[in-house]
């Protein structure tokens, strides 16, 4: 059984017409603080200023967004860290920046109004908001043809499956990919109970050890400053028990020079060195090619390899890609395909290094009369 490095994947949010500035990440009050545009290199400054404390419990945001792969990685340190993630007061999180937010073990912000838009501005300045706001992905540079089409669906692709995999709910997903990149999308009451303040598994550990209930329960029930003040500390206590020691362990394994994505792993029970491949198609973009060893089937399902060779190099998420190697699926009495797995390659037949790798949850989809993917079913499926 072979192990598939997955590395980092490099992809860019759009700009506002907001003032973007790079971040300044730094530690004070007992709060760690990240505030301005995400760019290359932030992460590692972040995982610097962690590494200066003994534990960080306090995190606070304020970003217009930026780099996602970098974002990831800090995310990446964040959920190690078990933070409490607080969007700065008359701040914002967007597109990136959401990311990040994500994977704070308590999250803090304001809801905009019901319709996504923002409450008028005497009312941001007497309460202090803080919103987060999301839209789709888009390519930094893209070059306006057929290929920067193809290019902008796999960075969609890839954000789609990467928030399912954090659990956010299908219709902020969905709002996301309709947004484009010049518009934002804010979050508002029911987005941000949907997403809820902790993880499912830590809000029903503090309902049955300090009887928590969400704000808007809260109000609804006119708690007293008291019964909130008590619950306050028993959440304090609750993350000091299950989380503070982690969080101490997490920044000495930082100290020794470790990052949580320098060494991803997954499984993957196909040797692609040992493939025989042979081609079976090609257009005037590349060449597919099988590896007839690798057909298994399961009632009317068939998985099998393909290689895709392609003429051209292209750049796409921060690497230049020669060849791809995918694990699809195919339904033989529905006539439809999917993929569950791809490696990409710098080189040729899958040489060179290895790019972005990884499980993979596309839609089935039929294939289209005439194309590569269909030769692939009929092969698969014997027609």
């Amino acid at each position: 059984m072979n192990k598939v490095l997955v590395t980092t994947i490099a992809i860019f949010f759009a700009s506002f017409s907001f003032q973007a500035k790079p971040a300044d990440i730094y530690f004070a009050n007992n709060t760690l603080y990240l505030k301005g545009e995400i760019r290359p290199g932030d992460a590692e400054h972040f995982a610097t200023v962690v590494t200066k404390q003994k534990y960080i419990y306090n995190f606070e945001i304020n970003s217009l967004g930026g780099d996602l792969a970098e974002a990831i990685q800090i995310a990446n340190l964040v959920k190690g860290l078990h933070n409490i993630v607080y969007v700065e007061d008359d701040g914002y999180c967007v597109s990136a920046c959401f990311f990040i937010l994500l994977e704070g073990y308590n999250r803090t912000f304001s809801p905009a109004n019901d319709d996504g838009t923002l409450p008028a501005d005497k009312y941001r300045q007497m309460y202090h908001f803080s919103f987060v706001g999301i839209h789709r992905p888009y390519l930094s540079s893209p070059s306006g043809d057929g290929k920067s089409a193809i290019q902008q669906e796999t960075i969609m692709g890839f954000a789609r499956d990467y928030l399912k995999q954090k659990s956010v709910p299908q219709h902020l997903i969905d709002e996301m990919m309709a947004r484009p990149s010049n518009d934002i999308y804010w979050l508002n009451d029911h987005d941000k109970e949907m997403i809820g303040a902790y993880s499912p598994g830590d809000e029903e550990a503090l309902i049955a050890k300090c009887g928590y209930k969400r704000i808007i329960t809260q109000l609804s029930e006119n708690w007293s400053d008291e019964k909130k003040e008590r619950l306050s500390t028993c959440q304090s206590e609750y993350w000091a028990k299950q989380y503070m020691q982690s969080n101490i362990n997490f920044i000495a394994k930082l100290r020794t020079g470790w990052r949580p994505w320098q060494t991803v792993l997954v499984k993957n029970d196909y040797d692609v060195t040992k493939a025989n491949w042979r081609e079976y198609g090609h257009n005037k973009d590349l060449t597919a090619y099988i590896d007839n060893a690798s057909i298994t089937t399961e009632g009317n399902k068939v998985k099998m390899w393909i290689l895709i060779n392609y003429n051209k190099p292209s750049t796409i998420l921060r690497e230049t890609l020669l060849s791809e190697i995918d694990q699809n699926e195919f339904d033989c009495k529905e006539i439809q395909a999917r993929r569950n797995y791809s490696i990409n390659y710098s080189g040729n037949m899958g040489r060179g290094s290895q790019g972005r790798s990884g499980a993979i949850s596309d839609s089935w989809v039929t294939p289209t009369a005439g194309s590569l993917l269909e030769q692939a079913w009929k092969i698969a499926c014997r027609k």
